[in-house]
């Protein structure tokens, strides 16, 4: 229950290497220094009740606005809200935090209640069982002004997936004041986001078991949408091609980033989990293909459409992230379109996709891609202080989020584009996984 900050350093190429990237390392490997702020301390005075103090939620997201500071959106279970009527009924909520100090200390915002009649009648609680609002996503538009929060809400007999949208002016500051903006998307989770300066794009895989979802995107006119004309375009990317050995409904590996703009045309990189099969083995991979969009028409994008797969035969890339610039510091000039894929990547694949120690050696590797189809070659991410590749075994699902960063360097005399990566290595003892280790890396890129 509690909100975690601090300088996420570690191993960085602080030559910055290459044009298109390169990974290197630290000589030493810096502590990571963390505080730690009381969740029920934030919210003092603030109306809400936690129903589980002391319970913690992978469901955390923070976004950088374009005044510099940091918006945080904490899932969490409560029993009563000054929005929420007068309902008791535990329920899955948004905490809204708001940092000015770059994440060393926050205020409490908001809080979005699925029980607040502002939010479609309040018809996402559930008065009879624990619903609510779940697997949250933040976007923040390179024009900065606002912020949308996809999310799914499960209420009695109602489930979907919502988008909300909150916008700063000089009478509600940032995150203080949400809209309800897109109530009709099918119930699946996760709903991945990403933006243009003009449009807001949703990325998920829908309608189908574990071995064959569609995948589609979805996009909205972002003025439309602030002005209550919701009138998206659809296209399905995809049939019965998202499979997932490790997880059913797949709500990892899963993701949009923006890949440029020409004229009119915008393009969209998605990327999704696929199970290979050859002579009844196995293996997952991961299909990225781009899409154009242009007005309320979309077509894939020849020759970009690309399978990733592990440099062992028989592994699979596992818990795929996408981190892509913010283009909020980055001169409109000169736009980039850079964004880091990293993954977990296996030497074998255990069959069933449910026993942690048949996965073989564990290591995480990435790829750079700039626009729609330059890629570098992968490289590895999981390295020791000293620069030699680090690996381990036993593989576990370690949360429905697996989230990197962005920055931009001013340190550095070229303005370098900076990617930070985060994951979790596990141990286990006798089958259960006895610890988490989070680790990263910092890639460096011209842009």
């Amino acid at each position: 229950d509690e909100v975690w900050t601090g300088a996420f350093t570690a191993f960085t190429d602080p030559a910055g290497r290459g044009t298109v990237a390169r990974s290197g390392a630290l000589s030493t490997c810096p502590a990571v220094s963390l505080t730690r702020k009381s969740l029920a301390m934030l919210l003092n005075g603030s109306g809400v009740t936690l129903a589980q103090v002391g319970f913690g939620s992978n469901d955390n997201q923070i976004a950088r606005l374009a005044d510099g500071s940091l918006l945080l959106i904490r899932q969490a279970v409560i029993t009563g809200s000054p929005n929420g009527s007068a309902s008791s009924q535990k329920r899955g909520a948004e905490l809204v935090f708001k940092s000015t100090t770059g994440g060393a200390s926050w205020t409490y915002v908001a809080v979005i209640d699925p029980f607040d009649p502002a939010f479609a009648g309040g018809r996402y609680g559930n008065p009879d069982n624990q619903g609510g609002f779940d697997r949250i996503e933040l976007c923040v538009p390179p024009t900065g002004n606002t912020v949308f929060l996809s999310l799914t809400g499960t209420g009695k007999g109602s489930c979907n997936g919502l988008i909300f949208a909150s916008t700063r002016t000089s009478a509600s500051p940032w995150g203080s004041k949400w809209t309800l903006v897109v109530t009709d998307l099918p119930a699946t989770a996760p709903f991945t986001t990403t933006a243009s300066s003009e449009y807001l794009f949703v990325f998920n895989l829908q309608d189908g078991r574990r071995e064959n979802y569609d995948a589609y995107v979805r996009w909205y006119r972002i003025d439309d949408l602030l002005n209550s004309r919701v009138r998206p375009g659809q296209f399905r990317v995809a049939s019965q091609d998202g499979f997932s050995l490790v997880q059913s409904p797949i709500v990892i590996s899963v993701g949009a980033t923006f890949a440029g703009q020409k004229g009119p045309d915008s393009y969209v990189r998605v990327y999704y989990p696929h199970v290979e099969s050859e002579d009844n083995i196995k293996r997952e991979v991961l299909r990225t293909h781009v899409v154009k969009v242009t007005g309320d028409k979309a077509s894939l994008v020849e020759g970009c459409s690309k399978t990733l797969s592990a440099l062992s035969s028989g592994g699979s890339l596992l818990g795929a992230v996408a981190v892509e610039t913010d283009r909020l510091d980055l001169p409109t000039s000169n736009p980039t379109t850079v964004s880091l894929l990293y993954w977990t990547e296996s030497t074998q694949t255990d069959q069933s996709g449910k026993n942690s120690d048949n996965w073989g050696i564990l290591t995480v590797r990435g790829r750079i891609v700039r626009d729609l189809a330059t890629w570098s070659e992968p490289f590895t991410l999981s390295l020791e202080p000293n620069g030699r590749k680090r690996g381990w075994s036993g593989f576990a699902l370690t949360g429905h989020y697996n989230k990197g960063a962005f920055f931009l360097d001013p340190r550095s005399g070229a303005r370098k584009l900076r990617f930070l990566a985060q994951w979790l290595e596990t141990s286990f003892v006798a089958g259960a996984v006895s610890r988490y280790d989070l680790h990263t890396n910092i890639v460096s890129v011209e842009p």
